[in-house]
């Protein structure tokens, strides 16, 4: 693999950050030492910063106490501390940028897969607590150390040669969500996983066990707001992590394919699709399991249970049912559910009526209004909006072509309303 072109830290810093924001870190790493505070940035923002990429989130980390330092911050800049934490970080707005002070600490974990034991520590041990060397570095924001490199895990030079590696062998049994986090970087970076860590993660993949379904699920849920879930995916089917995530649980090409499509087309790919792709082949038995492992949430949860009855309900059909069918089919379902159904389902006239029905027929509404019906003597009440539906049906079947044709069928039900009141 060809060595990359990183920049220098002070360098990144100048050319990777908007300059009222670099004149805002300078201020409070000064405001800082003036304090007896240190002022380090560390782990994603250095990481993308040497590497030229777009920078999200401004994590500062300092030694003793990172509330007091934010408040302190806040009060001389102008800012304002919005959220603590118990474990001592604090966020603080600006008017542009809001950041994250954090205290320094060293973690220890009592057993695999358990929450660490957290204590106050040095900036050397809040790196080696991180995941990956990429992660474990840090910038020098304090006037005499400005723009000074801390490395101590050789993350620049993993960096250069487009490694994700691990800072020590039970890196996964101490957390297994490492090992999906590892999956999203390699395929958000263009990269490889080295060697140990690799052999590592094939392992300790059963470790995903000893993680907690809440846990998990905001792992897979990073996942799948990668801006391409479907290669992390791939990885995970390839490297057995699917499988160890939940027995049964796979992702194929055919899916990958799908997405890749649907994307290609222009149509929005939302992060629960791939929950729906993911569960489209499983039986009800692992749809369920899938549901208790990851502690799914109500929306979550209804995304499996609706792709399933999507599936189930297409195979009731020998041939597409007619557009108001449709609609009172899928209506209620969450569109995820009805998406993956239409990328997956076996009959091409299945998918191309899936694909109508979310083009042209759930967007559909008839042209008069709820205020168009009470105008007409509907009365308030149930009606209106049994009414509604029902030109809603007409008009996606074809047999309401016009305001006047469905004004029409509106006195029609209202004589046979008055006929049976």
């Amino acid at each position: 693999m060809a060595r990359r072109a990183l920049s220098s830290a002070e360098g990144a810093l100048v050319e990777g950050l908007p300059p009222a924001l670099l004149s805002l870190l300078a201020q409070m790493g000064r405001v800082a030492h003036e304090g007896g505070y240190s002022l380090y940035l560390v782990g994603g923002p250095v990481r993308d910063l040497l590497l030229a990429r777009p920078v999200l989130d401004i994590d500062l980390v300092t030694e003793g106490d990172g509330v007091a330092l934010a408040r302190h911050l806040a009060q001389r800049l102008q800012g304002e501390v919005s959220a603590t934490t118990p474990l001592l970080t604090a966020k603080v707005r600006f008017p542009l940028w809001t950041v994250d002070v954090a205290t320094a600490r060293r973690e220890t974990y009592p057993s695999p897969g358990a929450l660490p034991v957290v204590e106050k520590g040095s900036i050397e041990d809040d790196l080696a607590r991180r995941d990956f060397t990429i992660n474990a570095m840090a910038v020098d924001l304090t006037p005499a150390g400005w723009g000074r490199l801390l490395d101590p895990f050789g993350g620049y030079g993993d960096l250069g040669e487009g490694r994700i590696r691990f800072l020590h062998p039970r890196s996964f049994q101490d957390d297994a969500t490492r090992i999906l986090r590892a999956l999203r970087y390699e395929q958000r970076l263009g990269f490889s996983l080295e060697e140990e860590t690799h052999q590592a993660l094939r392992r300790d993949r059963g470790y995903l066990d000893a993680i907690s379904g809440d846990r998990l699920r905001r792992e897979v849920e990073r996942v799948f707001q990668e801006a391409l879930p479907e290669r992390v995916l791939e990885r995970a089917q390839q490297e057995g992590v699917l499988e160890a995530l939940l027995p049964g649980l796979s992702w194929g090409p055919e899916q990958s394919a799908a997405v890749v499509r649907w994307r290609g087309e222009g149509r929005e790919v939302p992060p629960l699709l791939f929950l729906a792709l993911l569960a489209f082949p499983l039986p009800p038995e692992r749809a369920e399991a899938l549901q208790r492992r990851l502690r799914c949430p109500r929306r979550w949860a209804e995304v499996v249970r609706h792709t399933l009855h999507v599936r189930e309900t297409l195979a009731r059909w020998a041939a597409p049912p007619r557009p108001s069918a449709l609609m009172e089919a899928l209506d209620t379902l969450r569109p995820e559910a009805v998406e993956a159904a239409a990328l997956l389902a076996p009959s091409p006239e299945h998918r191309e009526a899936l694909r109508r029905y979310l083009d042209a027929w759930r967007p559909l509404q008839p042209r008069l209004s709820a205020l168009d019906l009470l105008r007409m003597g509907v009365p308030q009440g149930p009606w209106v909006g049994r009414l509604l539906r029902e030109l809603r049906a007409g008009v996606a079947d074809g047999l309401l072509a016009s305001e006047e044709e469905e004004q029409a069928y509106v006195r029609r039900r209202l004589t046979a309303l008055q006929e049976v009141s």
